[in-house]
């Protein structure tokens, strides 16, 4: 007879040894589930090109008021960076702002709780390391490719002023603007509707193509520029931050400007840019 002090036998071992199964990887580029749909793309898509064409047309109009540029043809002051650029500049803050209300009409979110924003904290020095890294493998690159001589987007660069507007604007603006409409939002709901290797090339795509006008349609430039646009998008959704992308951005533009810099002894000699 046992006493209720007595230990219980244990159970004798299972002679099944145990099988222990790792959770699935997600993958070198995860799917992903976005909250907002085509329908937010699309509205934001329309709200951009409002924005770009209405606010620089109102701005080359209002220049054309000024003392200064009265006797300036309209078509030359809408060729002119120090008045286009900060007026681009002033529509894609609207942008911004146009979509963070839609976000919050259409899902009761705001901007930064539908996309990650996440700060790579211990990879943002490995991330710019790699934007510039890309900028000079894609100035190596076009030394074999036959890029033109020149391009709409050189009439940007005729002046010291234009250059230092484009600077600034390539380097603060631009990147942020870009990454948060091709991989914060176009992405994501590609990579739902289509997989992820269909968007990745489907929004590197796009992004090239946002620039075709500048580089009148040549296929070398349009061609890095897809290059770049896959590696960013590709940053993008293998560290789930648009932050992580938008650094390489910076970092890369940087980096171009960095050897224009260089090579027009600081916008002195634009002559040697426009050669």
């Amino acid at each position: 007879m046992s006493s209720p002090l007595q230990p219980v036998p244990a159970a004798p071992p299972d002679p099944t040894p145990e099988v222990f199964t790792p959770p699935p990887s997600p993958g070198l580029v995860p799917r992903e589930a976005p909250i907002f749909g085509l329908l937010d793309v699309l509205l934001v898509l329309v709200a951009g090109v409002f924005l770009v064409l209405i606010i620089p047309a109102l701005a080359v109009v209002a220049a054309h008021m000024l003392p200064r540029y009265a006797g300036v043809p309209l078509t030359a002051l809408a060729r002119n960076a120090v008045i286009l650029v900060p007026a681009q500049s002033v529509a894609y803050l609207l942008l911004i702002a146009f979509t963070h209300m839609l976000m919050i009409t259409r899902h009761d979110r705001g901007l930064t709780d539908v996309i990650p924003f996440a700060w790579p904290r211990e990879r943002w020095a490995a991330l710019v390391a790699a934007g510039v890294l890309l900028a000079v493998a894609i100035l190596m690159l076009g030394q074999f490719l036959p890029i033109p001589q020149q391009l709409p987007i050189d009439e940007f660069f005729k002046t010291r002023s234009s250059a230092f507007v484009m600077l600034v604007f390539a380097v603060l603006v631009a990147p942020i603007v870009e990454e948060l409409l091709f991989r914060g939002l176009l992405y994501p709901v590609l990579n739902r509707a289509l997989g992820a290797i269909a968007a990745l090339v489907l929004t590197s795509l796009a992004f090239a193509l946002l620039h075709a006008g500048q580089l009148a349609l040549a296929w070398a430039p349009l061609l890095t520029l897809f290059l770049v646009g896959f590696v960013l998008t590709l940053v993008r959704a293998r560290y789930q931050s648009v932050m992580a992308s938008t650094l390489v951005h910076m970092a890369y533009n940087t980096t171009l400007f960095g050897v224009i810099l260089l090579q027009t002894g600081g916008f002195r000699n634009m002559d040697a840019f426009n050669r």
